[in-house]
């Protein structure tokens, strides 16, 4: 009875703290680039994207990767050759058979992160972060519900000894 009244008590503190704390501590505020990862993770998990966002990061071609030129480049994958010269055949080849790879460039969020540098570069840095990386990005709002559930339990063992 004790356990179950615990278990009870400690989903309700979440709740009631969820509900009152800021959502940015929980990390519902994440940056464009964490939401665009999370949206495509298995594509972005491929070496072949993680090549053409290198290349993409290089300042010269930052200047071509507009909203609409990649609006055209999910229409004509050929597009993306006259924009980027780097970029492999292979990756076009790629872009009109994988339907993942056409999902991510028609993507309004991809395409708006690739016109920001340093957001491009965050996303870079996702793609090649292992899981323990990404981990470690959530391990604040963790620890904070875990040091949040610590003290009410101490608080409630408090409250039982003194009475």
């Amino acid at each position: 009875m004790k356990r179950r009244t615990l278990v009870c008590f400690l989903i309700f503190t979440f709740c009631v703290f969820y509900s009152l704390l800021p959502h940015a501590v929980f990390g519902d505020e994440d940056s464009s680039a964490e939401k665009v990862f999370e949206k495509h993770k298995t594509t972005f998990q491929r070496t072949d994207i993680q090549n053409v966002l290198y290349v993409f990061n290089k300042s010269e071609v930052q200047t071509r990767l507009t909203s609409a030129n990649m609006s055209r480049v999910g229409a004509n994958p050929e597009f993306l050759k006259e924009l980027v010269p780097e970029v492999e055949d292979s990756f076009i080849t790629l872009l009109k058979e994988d339907a993942g790879v056409q999902a991510l460039f028609n993507d309004a969020d991809f395409q708006a992160l690739v016109e920001n540098p340093e957001a491009l570069t965050e996303l870079t840095e996702l793609t090649k972060a292992g899981w323990f990386e990404l981990l470690i990005r959530k391990l604040p709002s963790l620890a904070l519900f875990l040091i949040i559930a610590v003290t009410l339990y101490t608080l409630g063992k408090g409250a039982d000894w003194l009475v």
